[in-house]
């Protein structure tokens, strides 16, 4: 039995809105990182450092770190 013998009937329901209500927050995170996820494919994120490279390449500054302050 997945409940404790003493627990009343709205323990038991006290329980699963807890769930439930977990579920909501988390579908909304899930959401939220969909969304995110969906913007960094668009703009490529995962390929900014390389772009970036090759533009200061082309622009020379093919010696310059991306730690150099402004």
């Amino acid at each position: 039995m997945p409940f404790d013998p003493a627990s009343t009937v709205e323990d038991v329901l006290d329980d699963a809105r807890a769930d439930l209500t977990e579920l909501d927050r988390l579908g909304a995170l899930l959401a939220e990182y969909a969304e995110r996820l969906g913007q960094a494919q668009r703009h490529e994120a995962w390929d900014a450092d390389r772009r970036a490279k090759i533009v200061l390449d082309r622009l020379g500054f093919v010696r310059v770190g991306h730690d150099r302050p402004h």
